[in-house]
């Protein structure tokens, strides 16, 4: 947890109900212009939540999708990769 101005910034696991609040940014175009994905379809915005969330059951770990939250609402994302087994 982060505090910033007040304002409570929290992480927690991606779940597949957050993709209507990734699509906001994930759909528009300005929001990925300098992403190598995008812009999504709402489709395509579901199937990568449900990808992710899946991913923390997964073993061994490759990867960690979190949400940034402020007061419960989604206000951002961030993903850990790990690419190599013997170096994590």
């Amino acid at each position: 947890m982060i505090t910033v101005d007040h304002m409570r910034v929290e992480l927690r696991p991606i779940t597949p109900g957050d993709w209507r609040a990734l699509h906001l940014w994930g759909g528009d175009e300005r929001a990925c212009r300098y992403q190598s994905w995008g812009p999504n379809t709402p489709d395509r915005s579901r199937e990568f939540t449900a990808e992710a969330a899946a991913a923390w059951q997964a073993t061994p770990i490759r990867r960690r999708v979190y949400v940034a939250t402020v007061e419960g609402d989604v206000i951002g994302s961030g993903e850990l990769r790990i690419h190599s087994e013997r170096h994590r």
